[in-house]
């Protein structure tokens, strides 16, 4: 989950409209692994 929000933060600080929704994917990657327990 961190690594996902600091992923998300990236995207935010930098602003760049490939980089936000690819940091987005990451947080869902994240939440993803999370439920599996990976």
């Amino acid at each position: 989950m961190a690594s996902g929000m600091a992923q998300i933060a990236f995207g935010w600080q930098t602003g760049g409209s490939i980089i936000r929704p690819a940091a987005y994917n990451g947080v869902h990657c994240a939440q993803a692994y999370a439920r599996t327990g990976v």
